[in-house]
């Protein structure tokens, strides 16, 4: 797991925290350097969650292409959905009657579907199992 895209909430919360106990403990003490040192702290911890909010990992990237694909076959849109394929793909689904196929000398494609979903596939582990053999 990457811990900067993939930032689990735990980690941005718990360096802030950290940040606020020195924060805190360098006001009770009038420690200038304590203080200072919690507010970059916390600071940190801010940024840490900004750049993860902000920045996509290549598992969202996918995700989100995939479901473009899946709008631009859903609205039919066949030249938006062949920008997402490679040139010399081919692909068939039978259950709902597509039917898309490139080629050099050209292109067929029939369509009866009426709606197409992508369910989520994957998720974050918050620990991960360790076998012992």
């Amino acid at each position: 797991m990457n811990y900067i895209y993939e930032t689990p909430w735990w980690l941005p919360t718990g360096i802030a925290l950290l940040g606020v106990i020195l924060f805190v403990t360098g006001n009770n003490r009038l420690e200038k350097r304590l203080r200072t040192g919690g507010i970059v702290v916390i600071a940190l911890a801010v940024i840490l969650a900004v750049v993860s909010f902000l920045l996509d990992s290549d598992r969202e990237k996918v995700v989100k292409r995939t479901n473009a694909w899946v709008q631009s076959v859903e609205a039919r849109d066949w030249n938006r959905m062949a920008t997402y394929l490679h040139p010399n793909v081919a692909v068939s689904v039978f259950a709902a009657a597509i039917r898309w196929s490139t080629a050099r000398a050209g292109r067929r494609n029939t369509s009866d579907l009426r709606q197409a979903r992508v369910r989520q596939q994957w998720t974050r582990p918050c620990c991960p199992i360790k076998s012992f053999a």
